[in-house]
């Protein structure tokens, strides 16, 4: 029996980069909701409210809309993966992100998004050297 969405996200807002999300969100005054990644509501709301220059990018913006909107969880939680649920955590101590401040966490995440976009998808264009 194939999972709905709610239960997908249910289950992928367990892993350790979503509960941070979660509760970074809130300490920004966010409001999480459980049918979606608790990362892509972070980075969105990064989008939304913070001062990042996301004109730059605005594919990026797109297809972080279309993941937390539109793709079932499961996948969407996959695209930000390259080898397994921790990558993400790992990418975001090695880059020394402060993981209490939620632009900083959402900034990885959007950098990782970015990252596997580009590496996937044809139609998706590198970031430009003066991104950030």
């Amino acid at each position: 029996m194939k999972e709905d969405k709610w239960t997908q996200a249910e289950r992928e807002n367990k892993k350790e980069i979503n509960q941070l999300s979660k509760t970074l969100l809130k300490k920004a005054g966010g409001y999480p909701e459980q049918g979606s990644l608790y990362c892509l509501q972070l980075a969105l709301w990064e989008v939304e409210n913070a001062p990042l220059d996301i004109e730059t990018k605005p594919l990026l913006r797109e297809w972080l809309e279309r993941l937390a909107y539109h793709w079932n969880p499961t996948d969407a939680m996959a695209m930000l993966e390259t080898e397994g649920e921790d990558e993400i955590m790992a990418l975001m101590e090695y880059a020394k992100t402060d993981m209490s401040d939620p632009i900083e966490v959402a900034i990885r995440i959007l950098d990782q998004l970015d990252s596997r976009l580009t590496e996937l998808t044809d139609s998706y264009p590198p970031a430009p050297k003066n991104y950030r």
